[in-house]
């Protein structure tokens, strides 16, 4: 029809109002079927509608991932699900875009995507009470703080802490320390209450918070072995991977040496480390799993499915750090 179709001759094909042939063809399937969507934009496509709109597939769920600056920047765990999610997304009937929000976008860019996504995936506790505040559909990963009903996947982060202390345990390691954003999180509370429980000790002053530029926390922790010449533990547990690098380059200032003068356990099995001089020895997070999980969470959503809780293993990989 060389783009000449109009609203109402779709509508009269379609056999609905104009109204809702207007709705689904600017990117609105919420006030009718999923069935009666996907038919209204077949015909559209077949008749040749040249303003359609959406770049969506037909019979895909339309997925956002939520991801903000900070985390792009410090850590790949939420990058590394993403990859894995890109790398499932068509066979699993997922239409995916990755939106990175900022403090200063936050609103405007939130609202702009209300109209077009089926479901929403964030780690963030308060966007997750937003837009289920909004009454949209939510999918919430890999946040401990988030208290709210809703569906839910997680990496099992507290065994992650204690299969840490485990291994150093069966290391002989009797001396603790660890480096952490924060002392609130579940890989925390894994590793310090299972090596104290095993018979190890952690000193308050071996128990180091770090920010996440590399530069400040390898101060910190520079400042740190000045300080501790002679009393250093056996072994440090790092919140994740990328706190070894600093950690490491503190310690060759220093003049010592891993894994001769203490061990090191990271998590998040972050590639460069794996090819690292000495490769970490580190708790893998299973992102490939994890995107598994938080594909068949986003369809159990999207039908209306109740909500629940999932906690994805992980698991210890032995390198040469510890």
């Amino acid at each position: 029809m060389n783009g000449k179709v109009t609203i109402s001759e779709i509508a009269a094909a379609a056999g609905v109002s104009q109204a809702a042939v207007s709705q689904v063809l600017n990117g609105n399937l919420k006030k009718v079927s999923r069935s009666t969507g996907e038919r209204i934009i077949l015909l559209a496509e077949t008749m040749g509608y040249s303003r359609l709109k959406l770049s969506r597939h037909v019979g895909f769920v339309n997925t956002v991932y939520l991801t903000a600056a900070e985390q792009a920047t410090y850590t790949t765990f939420f990058n590394d699900v993403y990859y894995q999610l890109q790398l499932r997304s068509a066979e699993a009937k997922i239409e995916l875009s990755e939106v990175v929000l900022t403090r200063e976008n936050y609103e405007k860019t939130l609202h702009s995507l209300y109209d077009s996504a089926d479901v929403f995936c964030t780690y963030s506790s308060e966007l997750a009470d937003k837009l289920i505040q909004d009454k949209k559909k939510v999918v919430v990963f890999q946040s401990h703080r988030f208290k709210g009903e809703c569906t839910r996947v997680e990496c099992d982060d507290y065994a992650a802490g204690k299969i840490a202390a485990e291994y150093a345990l069966s290391r002989n390691c009797r001396s603790a320390g660890t480096v952490f954003w924060h002392e609130s999180d579940p890989r925390f509370c894994g590793f310090t209450e299972n090596f104290i429980a095993g018979g190890g000790t952690i000193s308050p002053i071996n128990r180091l918070i770090v920010p996440a530029n590399h530069q400040e926390a390898e101060a910190i922790i520079s400042r740190y072995f000045l300080n501790a010449a002679g009393k250093l533990p056996d072994i440090f547990f790092c919140f994740a991977d990328n706190l070894i690098f600093p950690l490491l380059r503190a310690a060759k200032n220093a003049g010592l040496k891993v894994p001769e003068d203490f061990g090191v356990i990271g998590a998040d099995n972050l590639y460069w480390g794996s090819v690292n001089t000495p490769a970490f020895t580190t708790i893998d997070l299973q992102p490939g799993l994890f995107a598994e999980r938080l594909i068949a969470a986003v369809h159990h959503v999207y039908s209306g499915g109740k909500p629940y809780v999932e906690n994805i293993p992980v698991r210890l990989l032995k390198r040469e750090t510890m």
